[in-house]
């Protein structure tokens, strides 16, 4: 539909913690496919922070060559993760700067503020992370 419409299109991927099923790949691979690079961005990507440094180069490397961009989440991620856990918990969290670094444009924003989710202030990162830190 995006290709039709010629609109850009934003998803929320690969949150969570299990490595082993990453989507970014397949939207990659889809957006080369139908050449649109620089139209395509996606929101958390927090099992990035997951796996090892290396591993998190070639993803940003992935990224960068398909002009797909990446919207860290802190405060809804910091929020969700792990919260099934008792103890050594994981940040959840991903570094953009080595995905940056490897080539990938990233930013970092905030979503879900004031509602079920995380019911925190008022669109400010820093109140919102204290509140979940």
């Amino acid at each position: 539909m995006a290709q039709h419409y010629d609109i850009d299109v934003d998803f929320h991927l690969d949150g969570g913690y299990e490595v082993n099923d990453l989507d970014y790949p397949q939207v990659c691979d889809i957006t080369d496919r139908i050449c649109r690079q620089g139209t395509v961005a996606f929101g958390h990507g927090s099992k990035f922070s997951c796996i090892p440094v290396q591993q998190q180069a070639a993803v940003g490397k992935r990224l960068g060559e398909s002009g797909v961009s990446l919207a860290v989440l802190p405060v809804i991620d910091l929020f969700n993760a792990e919260r099934h856990m008792g103890h050594s918990v994981i940040r959840g969290v991903t570094d953009a700067n080595t995905l940056i670094e490897h080539g990938a444009n990233c930013t970092i924003a905030t979503d879900n503020v004031l509602n079920a989710f995380t019911p925190y202030g008022d669109c400010s990162l820093n109140q919102c992370l204290s509140k979940v830190s």
